[in-house]
């Protein structure tokens, strides 16, 4: 089995294109849109029982303390050998069962404009069916015409998918809101995050929000080192849109950017100003290799 590391964006193709409709019943005969795991067996296991085997043993490994007032959290997006350990100490660390998960991340293989959502239906993953949250999907549309349907992007996407069997093994297969972007400024990562705050206090239950993104790509690991180093700088600075202006500059590489900066500012304004840094690593921890790295962090957004 070859996990991956990382992904630029085009460079991977993925298993072929599927959409299926399947019927909830025979007397309903109710048309669900249904979502097949793409990258099973690529940047995680397929098996079930090595799945879970898998998460187990990271989660035993994630060394972290719960937290019942994390708003947000940060987890990379690459194979499960490489940044699954990184995303294991994020998802632990959060101290409750969420009604309802929103996870936002980068359309690798397709420039969208907006924030586009899944539309309806289940996502299967290797460990049962996670359904679309369309209520919260609603109430976000309601806030802001920037979120917006479309199932392309997210049918050739695995930033999204990889999270979910974290989010199974912990919490079983409760609804979520996938959502994809591509880059945006600070205005719109504004007007994304103030969207995430009316939506969910007009939804009314528990949700997580999560932001998924890698850090450097394909540097030295001292490089890298020192390129990740600034990217939690900005995160850590108290200003949400810095991490835009660090991955502009150039100070920094961030694949999501956009989405660190309007998760951090959803963070912020619902009082979830605590930034605390979980774990930093880049892909030679897995593979030895140090010259040419990814990196990955995992942090959450606290009250």
């Amino acid at each position: 089995m070859v996990f991956i590391l990382s992904l630029s964006v085009g460079l991977l193709s993925c298993k072929k294109n599927e959409r299926e409709k399947t019927f909830v019943s025979e007397d309903i005969k109710e048309e669900v849109l249904v979502r097949n795991p793409k990258f099973a067996d690529a940047f995680y296991p397929g098996n079930p029982a090595q799945l879970k085997s898998m998460l187990e043993s990271m989660f035993n490994k994630a060394d972290v303390v719960s937290d019942e007032n994390v708003a947000g959290i940060v987890v990379p997006h690459a194979g499960y050998m490489y940044s699954g350990l990184t995303a294991a100490y994020a998802f632990k660390s959060v101290g409750y069962k969420p009604d309802s998960v929103i996870i936002i991340g980068p359309s690798h293989r397709m420039p969208v404009s907006g924030a586009v959502l899944y539309p309806e239906g289940v996502w299967k993953t290797p460990l049962g069916d996670m359904k679309v949250d369309e209520k919260l999907n609603e109430e976000m549309m309601k806030a802001s015409d920037y979120f917006h349907t479309d199932i392309s992007p997210h049918e050739i996407e695995h930033s999204i998918e990889v999270q979910l069997p974290f989010i199974q093994y912990l919490w079983g297969d409760i609804p979520f809101v996938p959502v994809v972007v591509w880059r945006g400024d600070e205005k719109s990562a504004r007007e994304m995050g103030d969207a995430l705050v009316e939506a969910i206090k007009e939804d009314g239950r528990k949700i997580l929000v999560v932001a998924t993104a890698d850090l450097s790509h394909y540097h030295p690991l001292t490089v890298a080192d020192k390129l990740d180093h600034e990217a939690i700088r900005a995160l850590e600075s108290g200003d949400p849109m810095e991490i835009i202006r660090a991955d502009n500059s150039g100070a920094t590489e961030v694949d999501c950017a956009f989405a660190l900066a309007a998760v951090g500012y959803y963070a912020q304004a619902v009082g979830a100003v605590n930034t605390e840094v979980l774990k930093w690593t880049t892909s030679a921890e897995a593979s030895g290799d140090t010259s040419q790295v990814v990196g990955y962090l995992a942090m959450k957004w606290s009250k």
